[in-house]
């Protein structure tokens, strides 16, 4: 993907959005287990179709909303034909939120999701940090949350990832990213962005 090139690659690599479809040596992760929670749309597309590149973009930015229009983020969006991503930074708190859409013209299968977002999927995801440790996992009106714990260059972070499926031919990993002493922040932006599944904790509730 072209994240505004060298600049883009590099922070990518820093927070380890490499995408799921690389393949990456990587240390042992906690085997997750995706169940049918996590697609409660239909699967199947009885035709291929793509949309515009533009489409793409807005379809993306639904996801998000207005959530990061405050001061202090700042965008970076990409567009090709298997992915449109978006990159939201905060620089003064090292946050960092990354938005994958994956594009299936022809339609996805439940297993490929549960291959995307397997161990292996989440080992690849996390391939830049030090460690990762999946602290909890749950669901909520078709959206799936997971939780982990991980370390990057000797910083400590806690990282939100939410999983769902916007259409038949489209899912979307949301990953947000806030170092472990500030989850009063990341919070209150898990809150504005899925109000139905802010964290696993407040699902329990």
């Amino acid at each position: 993907m072209c994240l505004l090139i060298a600049l883009l690659l590099g922070i990518a690599g820093l927070f380890g959005f490499a995408g799921i479809s690389s393949e990456f040596a990587s240390p042992p992760a906690v085997a997750i287990e995706v169940t049918a929670e996590a697609v409660q749309i239909a699967t199947q597309a009885i035709s291929c179709e793509s949309v515009s590149e533009e489409q793409g973009i807005r379809n993306m930015l639904t996801l998000v909303g207005d959530t990061f229009e405050s001061t202090g983020w700042t965008q970076e969006i990409s567009n090709d034909a298997t992915r449109t991503t978006g990159m939201w930074r905060a620089s003064a708190s090292g946050a960092v939120v990354y938005v994958e859409v994956l594009h299936y013209d022809c339609g996805i299968s439940r297993e490929q999701i549960k291959r995307n977002y397997d161990a292996a999927g989440f080992a690849n995801i996390f391939s830049n940090y030090s460690s990762h440790s999946m602290t909890a996992q749950c669901a909520a009106d078709g959206v799936r949350l997971f939780e982990f714990d991980a370390v990057f260059d000797g910083g400590d972070y806690h990282v939100l990832y939410w999983v769902k499926q916007p259409s038949p031919t489209r899912v979307a990993g949301i990953m947000m990213t806030f170092p472990a002493s500030d989850q009063a922040q990341l919070a209150e932006y898990a809150g504005r962005l899925f109000p139905e599944l802010p964290t696993c904790e407040a699902a329990a509730g």
